[in-house]
């Protein structure tokens, strides 16, 4: 139910290649009818109906396999294993035990107290409770929508088909207005991916409608405010300045990130504008303040995406983040599909005055996004570094 973006190394080219498989909102829900059935503003707004987008990760998956696959393996052969460990069973480990735990309250928002009464809450052992640390979870519904999707494929076995129709329904029962037509019209893009060179290293980030952008802003904004060019930071390890010099270029890089990041097709500059290096030397070094930090803000520390980094015997890599947002999104499940849907309407902007802004919710079109793979190649010859990620929405 939700949406997946990764960077791609191959190794024969040394070039890296992005794939953005995030979903877009209906195609007939507006600012105005969100601020109308929402009316108490963000928090009633953040798990509605209304916050459903598209889930992404389905084609994102298929084109992967498609472009980059190795071709010995179909979709079907690569969903199977985890089809399987949802039909037998599998033990839930600590973490997801208590994410599951703490998401189950949003599934239960969508139940009436009948329902809840008589044990049948999805995504539970008993039809009562989130599964423990080391107890077996089954979710055979989940197994059939991965069958379904590798045997037929993303188009026909997902937004054509069965799970794809009974998404839209679970939307419009709780009056959201996603349609089978915004459903079969989900397509990924391919954009060049977007990246600045620091000391040796070249970093790599998916294009918005990601946030990525804000990690390479803060890298060059490191360089505009260090006495030594060739350092990321001339600041002695560990020490406070070296930490305040990184966490206000990374607020450099967020602001950045809140006034223009949305869907690149509605973005009004361009990444290579907000990159240029004369604008963030100035930008830096205006705003940058060595002796105090600037306004505080309140980060949430939570983690709960999935993410790997995977390297082959013949150097091609992956850095791959996979997305519900917030845990269980909105926490609506479609009948029968073992999943929950997301909630990344809620990346756009939809109160306080924010009618003109780029990232302004509107019909068809892709949110503010904080899943960030990223990955990193040595600047003299292209060869591969690393492939990282962080699993956790701002803190990626």
């Amino acid at each position: 139910g939700g949406d997946m973006f990764a960077l791609y190394y191959e190794a024969a080219t040394k070039t890296v290649k992005s794939i953005n498989g995030s979903g877009r909102s209906p195609s007939a829900t507006t600012l105005e009818k969100i601020r109308a059935d929402c009316p108490k503003g963000p928090d009633q707004f953040m798990f509605s109906a209304h916050a459903v987008t598209v889930p992404g990760a389905a084609k994102g998956w298929e084109d992967l396999l498609k472009r980059h696959g190795s071709g010995k393996f179909s979709l079907a052969d690569l969903l199977e294993p985890a089809a399987k460990l949802a039909e037998e069973g599998f033990p839930v480990a600590p973490v997801a035990s208590h994410s599951w735990t703490a998401g189950l309250a949003q599934v239960k928002r969508w139940l009436t107290e009948e329902e809840k009464q008589q044990g049948k809450i999805p995504l539970t052992t008993d039809g009562f409770h989130a599964p423990g640390a080391g107890e077996i979870m089954h979710n055979p519904d989940l197994a059939r929508v991965l069958r379904e999707l590798g045997e037929k494929g993303a188009d026909e076995g997902f937004y054509k088909g069965r799970a794809g129709a009974a998404i839209v329904e679970a939307v419009q029962k709780h009056g959201g207005l996603l349609s089978q037509e915004d459903m079969e019209k989900c397509e990924s893009s391919f954009e060049d991916p977007i990246s600045v060179t620091y000391r040796d290293v070249r970093l790599w980030e998916v294009p918005p409608n990601g946030q990525g952008i804000a990690a390479l802003i803060a890298l060059k904004g490191l360089e505009a405010i260090n006495n030594d060019k060739k350092e990321v930071n001339d600041a002695p390890l560990g020490s406070a300045d070296y930490y305040h010099k990184m966490i206000e270029m990374m607020r450099l890089g967020f602001a950045d990130n809140r006034a223009h990041v949305t869907d690149i097709d509605c973005m009004r500059v361009t990444s290579e504008a907000l990159l240029d290096t004369e604008r963030l030397e100035t930008r830096a070094k205006n705003l940058f303040d060595p002796k105090k930090a600037a306004i505080l803000g309140a980060p949430d520390p939570s983690s709960c995406t999935v993410s790997f980094q995977v390297v082959d015997k013949e150097g091609n890599a992956i850095s791959f983040v996979n997305s519900n947002f917030m845990g269980f999104g909105t926490g609506i499940v479609p009948e029968g599909c073992g999943f929950t849907l997301q909630n990344r309407g809620f990346g756009m902007a939809v109160y306080y005055g924010c009618d003109d802004h780029p990232n302004a919710y509107a019909p068809n079109k892709r949110p503010y996004h904080t899943i960030l793979p990223g990955m990193l190649t040595w600047a003299q010859n292209d060869e591969l570094y690393a492939t990282i990620s962080n699993m956790g929405g701002n803190m990626q």
